[in-house]
């Protein structure tokens, strides 16, 4: 008779817990917020939907908006939905496929990187970003 809940059940430590490494969200699980926060930002303002109008119809507030565009704040998938609806787009639109998101993370990456490094180089040479840019 086991006594204890997790050893019956085959309950895992979290740090014994292994993903499958072929699969960008399992590596990287922020980073689908990450690109489902920019889709949503996209799709809103090509739509012409301010933040707050959107955080109205999905029972958000903006703050809240701004941080799920931001991918810093998780999405329920009931918001998800409402977030269709209110833009009249699929959640198609919004959620990017297994299919699609590892070339759109490895551009994300690529940009990423590139605007880091950028910004190392401008550091380096003693420029501020202001006087680089005129």
């Amino acid at each position: 008779m086991c006594f204890h809940w997790k050893h019956c059940h085959g309950w895992k430590p979290l740090d014994s817990v292994v993903y499958n490494r072929l699969v960008p969200s399992a590596r990287d699980p922020e980073a689908l917020y990450r690109v489902f926060g920019r889709r949503l930002r996209d799709l809103r303002e090509k739509k012409h939907v301010p933040q707050q109008e959107l955080a109205t119809l999905s029972g958000l507030n903006r703050s809240s908006i701004a941080n799920i565009e931001s991918g810093k704040q998780r999405v329920l998938l009931h918001q998800v939905l409402q977030f269709a609806e209110a833009l009249h787009v699929t959640v198609g639109e919004l959620v990017p496929s297994p299919v699609d998101l590892p070339q759109i993370l490895t551009t994300e990456t690529g940009i990423e990187k590139h605007a880091y490094l950028e910004k190392l180089r401008k550091m380096a040479s003693g420029r501020s970003e202001e006087e680089s840019s005129r």
